[in-house]
């Protein structure tokens, strides 16, 4: 036998040959699939050490952060400690003092996030992409290894007669082979350590957080004199405990996800300090006729009855430009594709009874219909409003939108205590159509008695 080196800049590949035997073909071809075998775990070890090289960084700066966090942790704690203390004592000036320390250091706590933890944040998305990508290309090395030694070197040992390649040798040399690739399992290793310690530091973070979610609440609490945070009948229903004949049509049931979300991001709204909330929704989401968060909110609502009227009327939409402003309502009321974003919003039909300004309910009333040009504009008036006006087709379809969309407040409100009968007559009188409330609450009561299923639409609206 005569020992042969292929020298490769991974390892030396030692085979062995029978030089009374004359090189197949084949046997070139196997050790050509060997050498690629080698190219690419070559390449793939060195950029799991270039990943490697970055992730070393990457811990630093995780250590970094996890220290910089334990001083605001502290800090944090202090705050709830101080807002509960003062909430027990119905001390009123203490909490709002106490308020007004937070709203101070919060600009502390948001440079501390924007400065270390969103490009930490970045920084992880990346390298664990890259990870897992790393991690699929080792697989398939795997089986490619896998099948080299299971396959051809099966196939050299049943003919051992017919190759000069020696195929124990080349077996011998396999198992060698295997032995460097496993090296990369260490580094590998390290990795997944590197990723643990940021998951850890991420639980740490997000404790810090609930922790001042928490300590806002106690405050918004303290405000909830009437209790508007009540969500019991869902509650009760989410536990299997409600009575089926008094059970609300919810649009997603006790539970949900969405409900869960509004549970834990929406407590504010039941501060009595709050009359309003403002919507601000950047100009590419109005493009993108995106309306889902604002139908995931009265979804979320939906569960929350005491809070249904407090928020009737109460939703203000702000659009922002391109570098996040607020623009002036002038710059966008009126023009095409901000009005057929407010129509979308009629996807959940009841969106209309929490819009406070009267144009953005005029447009999920017909503001499709004013950007196709299908209404016409009468003369101003002696005060300079010009009015617009519908007749026929236009005027039957605006007049079934709003008997639609007061039916559905009506399901809404079923059976959660709240009677919305006011509010509908309120809307009714508003755009002062031939629309009268006894068909409305006729065809609800009929509904009701019948029997049928809710489900709301959540998709964006096609752009135009």
């Amino acid at each position: 036998m005569k020992t042969k080196t292929i020298t490769h800049p991974l390892r030396a590949i030692t085979l062995q040959y029978d030089e009374k035997k004359e090189e197949k073909d084949y046997e070139k071809k196997v050790i050509a699939a060997y050498i690629l075998l080698h190219d690419k775990e070559l390449a793939l070890a060195n950029k799991l050490n270039e990943l490697f090289y970055n992730y070393k960084d990457f811990d630093e700066k995780i250590a970094e952060a996890e220290k910089k966090l334990l001083p605001y942790t502290e800090e944090i704690k202090k705050y709830t400690e101080e807002m509960a203390f003062f909430v027990r004592k119905a001390d009123e000036e203490g909490v709002e003092e106490c308020q007004n320390k937070m709203n101070v250091y919060q600009h502390e706590i948001l440079k501390y996030h924007e400065s270390i933890v969103t490009p930490l944040y970045a920084q992880y998305d990346d390298y664990t992409n890259l990870f897992e990508e790393y991690e699929k290309q080792d697989a398939k090395s795997v089986k490619e290894y896998d099948l080299f030694t299971e396959k051809t070197i099966i196939e050299l040992q049943k003919t051992p007669d017919k190759f000069s390649l020696d195929a124990a040798a080349l077996a011998a040399d396999t198992e060698n082979f295997a032995d460097v690739c496993d090296k990369k399992m260490a580094i590998a290793e390290q990795i997944d350590k590197i990723n643990s310690k940021y998951e850890l530091f991420d639980v740490k973070l997000g404790h810090a957080y609930q922790l001042w979610k928490d300590t806002q609440n106690l405050r918004h609490g303290f405000y909830d004199k009437d209790n508007l945070w009540d969500c019991s009948i869902s509650d009760g229903y989410a536990a299997g405990k409600g009575e089926k004949s008094k059970r609300p049509f919810y649009a997603k049931p006790p539970g949900d996800i969405i409900v869960k979300n509004f549970k834990d991001k929406m407590r504010m709204l039941s501060n009595a300090k709050n009359h309003t909330l403002n919507l601000q929704y950047g100009m590419e989401q109005i493009k993108e006729m995106d309306t889902s968060y604002y139908q995931e909110l009265i979804m979320g609502l939906q569960h929350f009855p005491k809070l249904i009227e407090k928020f009737i009327f109460a939703f203000k939409i702000e659009i922002s430009d391109k570098d996040e402003k607020v623009m002036d309502e002038i710059d966008w009321k009126g023009h095409a594709i901000p009005m057929r974003w407010h129509f979308a919003l009629s996807n959940c039909p009841c969106a209309i009874f929490f819009l406070e300004d009267h144009d953005s309910r005029a447009y999920v009333l017909y503001g499709d219909l004013m950007a196709d040009e299908k209404m016409t504009m009468e003369p101003a008036d002696k005060e300079g409003f010009a009015m617009f006006k519908a007749e026929g087709e236009v005027l039957q379809e605006m007049c079934n939108r709003l008997f639609h969309y007061c039916w559905f407040m009506h399901i809404y409100c079923h059976n959660s205590g709240f009677e919305p009968q006011p509010y509908i007559e309120a809307l009714l009188a508003e755009f002062n159509l031939p629309i009268t409330y006894p068909p409305i609450r006729k065809k609800y009561l009929a509904n009701v008695k019948e029997g049928f299923h809710l489900r709301v639409d959540t998709t964006h609206h096609d752009k135009k």
